[in-house]
């Protein structure tokens, strides 16, 4: 039905139409899109997700996301869009990267205040689903300066500054850098450069810096960030130092230094090395002859070791004078000499010595726990009477106590208990059979050649050090010298007219005398050399003056180089009548220990042997012979002033059978 002016009528229909459909298709959705868009758009980092944002567009029977609503299309054609509307949450992505090598830095956390919004992935990537709060945002990762951020700002690579630590590396004793050292920090490390210095980054406040290098002591350095810039010292491992004794100077020889299971020798010059010396608490040892064993920290031996010589001065002890039954009235005298000075030293017998025709000789003065002796029962008394034993604990703590250094004395090839003991050891006689006597005490001798005197000497000794003796002697440590030699039967067809034959038409009885001997004194030596006992081997005065053996197998070149003392008895009066001219020599101790003391000499220059001179002096009378002699205060005196004039620098030891000194001459050495 047409109106009034009909098209008008139709085409305001029409129109209202197309108003309707413009608005409910185009220009609302418009309007929606562009709300959104200015909502999204304060922080650069902030992207649309049509996955997660709730915000969907559909076609046909499309449908939006549950967080969105939508609206089905309806009788809408294929290519009409559907109107979607949201109210989700914004999110916000970004990148935490280092700002020197822009790596990503993982577990780095960004905070508002309290409240933890996100945590890096190992790639540096966070993502923050909530909304951001208006304040700044902090961002803290290890090994990093803090970091504070403002919302506004962008987000894709957010670039944290590294702590770092810079510094130099030292040699500790030279002072020089150490290139080449790994530095580390929990995770992070770096190595010095050639000129010892380093940057290491990524470093916690508070952390530890750790150095840990071939050669040197670790180094844990705590790190203070406000300090970065550090200078450290590299304390070497290896020790090295000078050896030298402290009064002349020159380096020290034959010693042995100890540390912890550690051993080494000082070169020709003194100097010596150890691989590690990095135990904060060790000690070195140092074992020369002539020296007390004295003890060093690694601190004063890296400054270089300068060694007190000791200056023995001595007196012989006879075992019986040392045992439970005699110790107050008999021993306790030699502990009042080392309080008033007069000497530092006793020389102790520890084997039984009563001398003429008594075959209890060589009986042991205190309770040994070898199997060989307990075998052939070589203790005094079978060990049941304790108060005829020394306590050897007793005697040590209380020698040690006064001062003195303390030595065990045995004679070792005149041991009539031992010969009598068993047939096998002892020298025989190849008229009857029978053990050998000699004539000047009729006593029986165990046979140099046979290994069990090599063993059980070395036995004995090796006790007597771990008791604490702080050295052990060996005296008749020798052949026979007295008649009937040419009857002595040593065995296998080893018979005294070929033993004893000059040396000079039969080198080699020379030769089988000298090794047996060496041999045994070998064998004792290799079980105290590297302890902190002292082997010394007493051998006759005369020894010291020939270049054979005296045909007693006492080579004194070979024995020097064996022992740590050669102990030469060279007393006066027991020298022949014209030595050195003189019909008497008893009467002349100045020259006799003159000339002995150049003969030291000049073979300590030739073979530098390991031995130190330390010679036996007389206190004693010699009323045998032609010319008999009495040794009073000013010959003693002679032969101690001579001594030290001579080799004074080791010491001397007074010898007395009964033990009696000549104190008024003692008491002169006290003040020196």
């Amino acid at each position: 039905m047409l109106g009034p002016g009909g098209k008008v009528i139709v085409g305001g229909i029409a129109g209202i139409a197309a108003i309707v459909l413009l608005w409910t298709f185009v220009v609302n959705p418009i309007f929606l899109t562009r709300s959104d868009s200015k909502a999204s758009s304060n922080l650069t980092a902030i992207t649309s997700d049509s996955s997660t944002s709730g915000t969907a567009s559909t076609t046909n029977t499309s449908t939006a996301n549950t967080t969105g609503t939508t609206t089905k299309s309806g009788n809408a054609s294929p290519n009409t869009a559907v109107a979607v509307s949201t109210t989700a949450n914004p999110v916000v992505k970004g990148q935490i990267v280092d700002a020197n090598d822009g790596t990503g830095v993982a577990n780095a956390v960004l905070s508002a205040g309290q409240t933890q919004l996100a945590t890096t992935d190992t790639s540096g990537n966070f993502q923050i689903s909530q909304k951001l709060p208006s304040g700044s945002l902090t961002v803290l990762a290890p090994g990093y300066a803090p970091l504070t951020l403002d919302p506004k700002d962008s987000m894709t690579a957010v670039k944290l500054t590294a702590n770092s630590v810079s510094g130099l590396l030292l040699d500790g004793d030279t002072k020089k850098p150490l290139g080449g050292m790994s530095i580390k920090s929990g995770d992070v490390s770096t190595s010095t450069d050639k000129d010892g210095k380093f940057t290491l980054t990524r470093v916690q406040d508070g952390g530890t810096l750790e150095i840990k290098m071939p050669g040197y002591a670790p180094i844990s350095q705590k790190i203070d960030l406000k300090a970065t810039d550090l200078t450290l010292t590299a304390q070497s491992t290896q020790l090295n130092g000078t050896l030298n004794d402290s009064q002349s100077g020159k380096p020290v020889q034959n010693a042995l230094l100890t540390m912890g299971d550690a051993t080494t020798h000082p070169t020709a010059t003194g100097t010596f090395s150890f691989p590690d010396a990095s135990s904060g608490d060790a000690k070195i040892k140092v074992r020369a002859p002539g020296y007390r064993i004295q003890t060093f920290s690694v601190a004063d031996a890296r400054k270089g070791i300068k060694l007190e010589p000791f200056h023995f001065r001595g007196v012989y002890v006879p075992a019986a004078y040392a045992i439970r039954a005699n110790y107050n009235d008999l021993f306790t005298p030699y502990l009042r000499m080392a309080d008033k000075g007069e000497i530092n030293s006793i020389v102790v017998g520890v084997k039984s010595e009563f001398g003429g025709t008594n075959d209890s000789d060589g009986l042991l003065m205190y309770d040994s726990q070898i199997p060989f002796v307990k075998q052939y029962d070589m203790i005094y008394g079978s060990g049941k009477n304790p108060a005829q034993l020394i306590d050897t604990q007793h005697l040590l703590a209380e020698a040690h106590k006064h001062g003195l250094y303390v030595v065990a004395r045995f004679v070792v090839m005149r041991d009539p208990s031992l010969a009598t003991a068993d047939a096998k050891i002892a020298i025989k006689d190849s008229r009857s059979g029978a053990a050998w006597r000699d004539t000047s005490s009729h006593l029986t001798w165990v046979n140099p050649f046979s290994q069990d005197i090599v063993d059980y000497t070395a036995a004995l000794t090796k006790e007597l050090s771990q008791m604490g003796y702080d050295e052990v002697q060996l005296d008749y440590i020798r052949f026979p010298a007295d008649a009937p030699l040419r009857y002595t039967d040593f065995g296998n067809g080893l018979k005294g007219d070929f033993i004893y034959d000059d040396p000079a038409t039969n080198p080699k009885a020379y030769d089988l005398r000298t090794k047996a001997i060496d041999k045994i004194v070998s064998a004792t030596y290799d079980t105290v050399k590297n302890s902190d006992t002292f082997l010394s081997l007493d051998v006759f005065g005369v020894t010291l003056w020939r270049t054979d053996d005296n045909n007693i197998g006492q080579q004194y070149n070979d024995m020097v180089m064996i022992s740590d003392y050669i102990c030469p008895m060279i007393y006066p009066s027991h020298f022949d009548a014209g030595t050195l001219n003189f019909p008497d020599p008893g009467n002349h101790p100045k020259e006799i220990i003159q000339q002995s003391g150049k003969y030291s000499a000049l073979i300590e220059a030739k073979l530098q042997p390991v031995a130190r001179y330390r010679p036996w002096l007389e206190d004693f009378d010699y009323p045998w012979g032609k010319y008999p002699y009495k040794y009073g205060p000013d010959k003693v005196q002679m032969q101690i002033d001579t001594a030290d004039s001579t080799v004074g620098e080791t010491g001397w030891t007074l010898w007395n059978a009964r033990g009696s000194y000549t104190e008024s001459v003692l008491a002169k050495v006290a003040t020196k």
